[in-house]
């Protein structure tokens, strides 16, 4: 790994610990968007709204409801954040000798492959993380984890944990469209040398919760496809991704795709925004940060 790489690495982290006391909103997120409205082969209650879900996990299971799979949440963004700036970074400095400094080619180019990459490797965790998010039973921590990942593999084997991949394949393209909104409204705001200091903040709240419209839908098909392999294979809900689509349409309405978006938006919209505040600053920290060229 080169210099640079260890450095972007060290900033993602940084990070991404910074976001992490916003996991409760993601594990309501989550639960509202996997339940159709049925009454029937749901692994979660039915929340009305986010007052519910609150009030209804701490009822049912405590304050450590809502911890459940932080700190697998913890690695799976660590690794997936550390993987994807990584990746990203670098193949953008291999595209600006191409293209030049803040070239818009070389930027959807070091997206594209930085999501896909950082995806396939990172597919298991996010499945684990789901599945430990839509436990409702008492178990916590570590117990909760050792029993997700022995039931994904005891009934699926190792395929099992990559549940969903093609979907998922389809969603990576989330984080490209951040990163594109993101050096865009960067750009934007230095250009006009307003909120200097919190341009990174603006910019990564701002792109977060474009890209969570743009791709929610396939988040939802894809966190139902991944619920699936858990209630039974003899008689599964969904047959494919078209199914899911079809029948979300059928009972839910278009609606249905965004159920949960508004937890979304409060969890990944201000935790984006720190994100990049932090992750600027700790590379310019690290001697690693922006050169005038590239704005």
């Amino acid at each position: 790994m080169k210099q640079n790489d260890l450095r972007f690495a060290i900033a993602s982290q940084g990070a991404t610990i910074c976001v992490q006391f916003l996991h409760p909103l993601d594990i309501i997120k989550t639960r509202m968007q996997s339940h159709d409205g049925q009454t029937h082969k749901n692994l979660v209650p039915k929340y009305g709204s986010i007052s519910n879900a609150i009030k209804q996990i701490y009822k049912e299971e405590g304050i450590k409801g809502f911890t459940k799979g932080i700190f697998w949440s913890l690695c799976a963004n660590s690794i997936a954040r550390v993987l994807f700036f990584v990746f990203y970074e670098s193949k953008k400095e291999e595209c600006n000798s191409y293209f030049g400094h803040g070239s818009k080619k070389g930027i959807l180019i070091a997206s594209i492959y930085a999501s896909l990459l950082a995806q396939l490797i990172t597919q298991p965790l996010w499945v684990t993380l789901t599945r430990l998010q839509l436990n409702v039973g008492k178990m916590n921590g570590f117990e909760n984890v050792k029993f997700t990942i022995q039931q994904i593999y005891n009934q699926h084997g190792f395929l099992g944990f990559y549940r969903g991949l093609k979907m998922a394949l389809f969603t990576s393209c989330h984080g490209m469209i951040q990163i594109n909104c993101y050096e865009w409204t960067l750009s934007l705001l230095t250009q006009l040398e307003q909120y200097k200091d919190f341009n990174s903040f603006i910019a990564g709240g701002f792109s977060k919760g474009f890209a969570i419209f743009c791709t929610y839908p396939m988040t939802t098909i894809k966190t139902r496809i991944i619920q699936n392999q858990f209630i039974g294979s003899e008689n599964p809900k969904y047959k494919s991704n078209f199914d899911i689509a079809n029948k979300i349409l059928e009972h839910e309405g278009f609606r249905g795709f965004y159920k949960g978006i508004t937890a979304s938006m409060l969890k990944g919209m201000p935790s984006k925004a720190i994100y990049f505040f932090f992750y600027e600053h700790f590379k310019d920290m690290l001697n690693v940060g922006r050169t005038k060229n590239n704005n």
